[in-house]
């Protein structure tokens, strides 16, 4: 058990240095009387992280700025990146680095120095990107000044502005303004030609085929789908039960343990185990709203994704020593773990079954680590070594 203690300690560690560097990053430098934001001549020293209703910039932050909220503004400077969620963000001013957005609408009037990546409903550029703009979405108009290249998939592109590097888009629709000029080649997909008025383009134009045209065989598409389901399923099942093998052989008293409690309390180890697993993630949840209990609650969903994945590991050890006539051994565990898995796979009653073996495991392992039968009342003579 020292290995777990090690690791969920290590892991406690991470959580909470991340959340000492989260309270020093300058947001209790921010004057929280009016809508939250930083007003025009104030300077934030620090990396600053935001998660609010709104929030503006008139000011400078000399880092990074994070940002979740419902509308994000920046009208002033911000030496290193910008990072922000919102569903509204209008980016002016200027940025020292690179931007990644993710929004409704995203408008960009000020100066971006290095690169762009956007992910939006609809994206406006009327500013400039020092470097290159990577969009995904709707609708795409770039009336402003790009310094490398465009490179993404929308639906419909209007360039009305300058272009220094190349274009390489996915779009069904693109039209060209009179300020429009791409310096380098301008590479498309698309169903159709275009018509590119003269000048434009300096470089060679270049149509392909759309790397999704909706021409697909369904029959096919399905056919090829469940070849590849299967062969996902029997890979990832290889690769618990050799996982599982993994644990089994590192804590294998433990393992013993816990398969005695199923036997001996069968009734007790699902009770506990139905209680566990609708307790522990409500428990989390609550831990989350709070600031203090947050890094306890990562690591408790942590422990609880551990918790679920090993829990097939007692009923299996159970089911192979059956099988083998009470012999333990990683023969009979993996036969056990193999039988399980197979029926896990039929329809209904197999979702059934392994509902009833995750609880079972899960009640003996804390009925084993918190009960009286914590491994010290089996018979140790039984038990070989650990790693034989």
């Amino acid at each position: 058990m020292k290995k777990i203690y090690s690791l969920l300690m290590a892991a406690a560690i991470l959580v909470f240095t991340g959340t000492a560097v989260f309270s020093q990053s300058g947001i209790k430098d921010i004057d929280k009387s009016e809508m939250v934001g930083i007003r025009e001549g104030e300077k934030i020293e620090k990396d600053l992280f935001i998660a609010t209703g709104a929030f503006t910039n008139k000011g400078e932050v000399r880092g990074e700025l994070f940002c979740a909220s419902n509308s994000f503004y920046n009208f002033g400077i911000v030496s290193g990146d910008i990072i922000a969620a919102a569903s509204y963000i209008r980016v002016d001013g200027s940025v020292g680095a690179d931007v990644r957005l993710a929004s409704e609408r995203v408008e960009v009037g000020g100066i971006i120095a290095e690169d762009a990546t956007i992910f939006a409903r609809a994206v406006e550029i009327d500013g400039t990107i020092g470097r290159t703009l990577s969009v995904a979405g709707k609708e795409l108009s770039m009336n402003g000044s790009i310094g490398g290249d465009i490179r993404g998939a929308v639906k419909t592109l209007v360039i009305d502005g300058v272009v220094n590097g190349d274009v390489g888009i996915e779009a069904d629709n693109i039209r060209f303004g009179p300020k429009a000029r791409i310096e380098g080649d301008f590479i498309y997909r698309s169903n159709a030609e275009i018509s590119i008025p003269e000048g434009v383009v300096i470089g060679k134009v270049e149509r392909r085929a759309p790397i999704f045209d909706g021409n697909v065989d369904m029959d096919k598409f399905e056919r090829e789908s469940r070849k590849y389901s299967m062969v996902s399923k029997i890979l990832f099942g290889l690769g618990y039960v050799v996982a599982t093998m993994v644990f089994y052989g590192l804590f294998r008293p433990f393992v013993e343990s816990t398969s005695e409690n199923i036997i001996k309390k069968p009734w007790y180890s699902m009770g506990l185990g139905f209680a566990a697993i609708i307790v522990i993630p409500v428990a989390a949840i609550i831990l989350l709203v709070t600031i203090i209990g947050m890094p306890l609650a990562v690591l408790t969903f942590i422990g609880y994704g551990v918790l679920l994945y090993i829990s097939k590991i007692p009923a299996a050890h159970v089911l192979g020593k059956f099988i083998f006539s009470g012999k333990s051994s990683y023969a009979s565990f993996f036969t056990g773990m193999a039988i399980i898995m197979l029926i896990a796979n039929i329809p209904y009653a197999g979702k059934l079954m392994s509902l009833i073996v995750v609880v079972l495991g899960i009640g003996s392992f804390f009925l084993t680590a918190f009960g009286k039968d914590n491994g010290n009342n089996v018979n140790r003579e039984k038990i070989p070594p650990l790693g034989e």
